[in-house]
């Protein structure tokens, strides 16, 4: 279930914009759009964070870390403030 106020940005399911891609010998980087919104970094600042929320939040997680890794994808940079929450949900 998706709670109307949160959303893991996954480019391969949503309007994300794929800006670049570069490459430094065998690596390849994916450069997307600016993404406004409150960071779970910054939600995490705010305070606790219920237990239902947070499920919903990493079962998002997850879902955008398998729709990536389904395509090859590897993210190497997954840390609270890289995920974002946007007000449509």
């Amino acid at each position: 279930m998706r709670s109307p106020h949160h959303l893991v940005i996954d480019p391969f399911e949503t309007d994300c914009l794929i800006r670049d891609l570069q490459e430094a010998g065998e690596t390849r980087s994916l450069v997307l759009e600016l993404v406004e919104g409150e960071t779970l970094a910054e939600r995490i600042q705010r305070g606790p964070i219920p237990v239902e929320e947070a499920l919903d939040i990493a079962t998002h997680m997850c879902e955008a870390l398998e729709a990536a890794h389904e395509k090859g994808i590897v993210h190497r940079d997954l840390k609270p403030a890289n995920v974002k929450f946007t007000p449509e949900g």
